[in-house]
């Protein structure tokens, strides 16, 4: 399924002014800076001045300025690439530390900026190597067994990590970066008792200005502890009573808590106060969306794009916001933002062709690549028909189950997989981005059924014996994709509806949550459940591909599912299905009070009626089940 939005809200810290680092590609020397100092003892003092002031780009100023008096003073170049690093000028940073230590000159402030360049380019490996090398250096560094920590949280090697940050709270106890992460690895291990008085140790040591109240509340709320989050904000708001940040991360943990009325006022109160603010105006659309006011988070989008034009996530909840309302046009030209929202699952591909942008298509082959995922790709397949009636010859490329399935519809001239070597063409374009170029709108949206089974794929299921109806049910998705957790449920919350013993159930659940059928049934089969409840037969092991996943739909006389790669399956091929959708469904089931999708016209959608509530959607369906007619 599409990649959620990034509705988790901005927590913000306060800056001291002058705080931020100036802009990749200016150089420092346009930081104004203090007068240069008489020796390294004085450089010292006014590096650390700045650094403690977070004026790093003013800090990284004074230091080229002295290095452009003293070019051969590797003690001034070491100092280069410390605080090239802190104003975030990183290949300064490598250059400075590589001639150092090509000199022979051993640094540990080097190695940690050559680890620093090396994690940033994902090399964790040789990141490792270079903390490691500076920390085998005589001296004590709290910053390089920051480093560490940092590099082994990344690796996903949480013991480590912890043992890390636990050596810079030795060297530096106060430092709050620190104690947020061996807090949250700490949360993560189930160790809650050195949790609770590590984060307790930081509530009693906490200064009461408003910077340090805001990261003391960031801390309480990434180890669970919402309420004291809450109470460090309302601390920080009574120190900055003009300010806006604490108001915002009031917002952020209200609405955590589920008191969303409350987080809808605490961002009120943060925009009057600081009406520039994007980050309100950006986590009160988000969460306008989420309570389903549609029209005032569109609004909300276009305040925090008018201040940061940028913005690709902004602008992809705003697409995501548009095409629920059914407005494709202005939806699907936001949707072109997708690419730069940090959380998009798949990058943005470059080919030494150009990319179709509209124009004439006859007599041209046009390569279709494949993004997000095959659920995605299901969707927009419908726009292939209309590309050739353009005249354009079409290479689709799908994702490797769904290669038998496409290859059997003749709806592209050729169909390819992932990763195989690709044919001559002359434009190409990402899937997704079909309806914008195509000028689609909801009244010329294609929605009649586009795929069938494989004629040469053998039917899963033998032919019937009794009259029962054929229903199948898949109650989980993909749990890498990040909404899966409001998407999915447990077997044991679908079981319910078994008990209507004039249907013949099928489990077509794939992946993960298979399992849960024969241990949530079994636990039932025990005590909680009756005998008199139907079995259900497991198909899931049959379904090697799409091919055999459409042949089995063909064999049902309904489908249940939740909001997967499946649904959007059965609404391709014109099957019937029902949908349980979760409180804040993806944009292609449209608004809330509907029952039924432009996209896939004959579903039938039931919906959350409370965040979270899905033990409703089953008494919905249940219901519609006993009223239903099978044909």
């Amino acid at each position: 399924m599409t990649m959620r939005g990034s509705h988790e809200p901005h927590p913000v810290v306060a800056q001291e002014n002058g705080a931020a680092n100036h802009p990749p590609g200016v150089s420092a020397s346009h930081v104004q800076a203090p007068p240069l100092p008489h020796d390294l003892n004085e450089l010292d003092r006014q590096l650390h001045a700045l650094a403690r002031a977070d004026k790093h780009a003013a800090a990284y100023a004074l230091v080229q300025s002295v290095y452009a008096r003293q070019p051969g003073n590797l003690k001034v170049v070491a100092r280069v690439a410390r605080y090239a690093v802190a104003a975030g000028m990183l290949a300064d940073a490598e250059a400075a530390a590589r001639l150092v230590l090509d000199q022979g000159a051993g640094n540990p402030w080097c190695f940690r900026a050559l680890a620093i360049c090396a994690r940033r380019r994902g090399d964790l490996e040789q990141a490792l190597s270079w903390i490691d090398q500076g920390l085998a250096m005589p001296g004590t560094f709290a910053d390089l067994y920051m480093e560490r920590g940092e590099i082994l949280r990344a690796q996903r090697r949480p013991a480590e990590a912890a043992l890390a940050f636990e050596a810079v709270l030795n060297l530096a106890p106060g430092n709050r970066q620190a104690q947020q992460h061996l807090a949250v690895l700490l949360h993560a291990q189930g160790d809650t008792a050195r949790c609770q008085a590590l984060t307790n140790a930081a509530i009693a040591r906490c200064p009461a200005n408003e910077s340090a109240l805001l990261e003391l509340s960031k801390l309480l709320l990434s180890v669970g502890r919402a309420e004291d989050a809450l109470a460090a904000c309302e601390r920080a708001a009574v120190a900055a009573p003009t300010h806006a940040n604490a108001h915002v991360n009031r917002g952020v943990i209200l609405r955590r808590l589920g008191r969303f009325d409350a987080s809808l006022a605490a961002y009120d109160q943060a925009i009057a106060l600081e009406p520039t603010r994007a980050a309100a105006h950006y986590n009160r659309a988000n969460l306008l969306k989420f309570m389903g006011r549609l029209n005032e988070a569109v609004h909300d989008y276009g305040e925090t794009i008018a201040r940061e034009p940028q913005n690709g996530t902004a602008r992809w909840n705003l697409a995501r916001s548009l095409l629920t309302q059914g407005d494709l046009i202005a939806g699907f030209r936001e949707y072109e933002w997708r690419w730069r929202h940090t959380g998009f699952p798949t990058k943005a591909r470059r080919f030494d062709q150009p990319a179709w942008t509209g124009e004439p298509l006859a007599g041209k082959t046009l390569f279709v690549h494949a993004e997000q995922g095959q659920g995605d790709q299901v969707l927009f397949l419908r726009f292939l028909p209309q590309l050739r009636a353009l005249g354009a010859r079409v290479i689709v490329e799908v994702h490797n189950a769904l290669h038998g399935l496409i290859a059997a519809q003749g709806m592209a001239d050729a169909v390819v997989r992932r990763g195989d070597a690709l044919p001559a063409f002359d434009l190409h374009i990402p899937i997704g981005s079909l309806p914008y170029r195509l000028g689609t709108r909801a009244d010329n949206l294609p929605a009649t059924a586009y795929l069938r089974t494989p004629r040469e794929v053998m039917p899963i299921l033998p032919a019937r014996t009794d009259k029962r109806p054929r229903v199948g049910l898949v109650w989980a998705g993909n749990p890498d994709y990040a909404g899966d957790a409001q998407r999915s449920m447990r077997f044991a919350q679908v079981q319910p509806l078994l008990a209507q013993q004039d249907i013949a159930w099928y489990s077509l659940q794939k992946g993960a949550a298979e399992v849960q059928l024969c241990g949530d049934l079994s636990a039932s089969l025990a005590g909680e459940m009756s005998a008199a409840q139907a079995p259900i037969a497991a198909l899931g092991s049959a379904l090697d591909d799409w091919a055999a996943t459409a042949c089995v739909l063909d064999q049902m006389d309904l489908l249940i599912t939740t909001c997967t790669g499946i649904a959007n399956l059965a609404g391709a091929m014109g099957k019937p299905a029902w949908i349980m959708l979760e409180w804040d469904a993806d944009w292609r089931w449209l608004e809330r009070l509907k029952d039924r999708s432009i996209w896939y016209p004959h579903l039938r959608l039931f919906r959350q009626q409370a965040p979270g509530d899905w033990a409703g959607v089953v008494q919905q369906v249940d219901a519609a089940l006993h009223e239903h007619r099978f044909d």
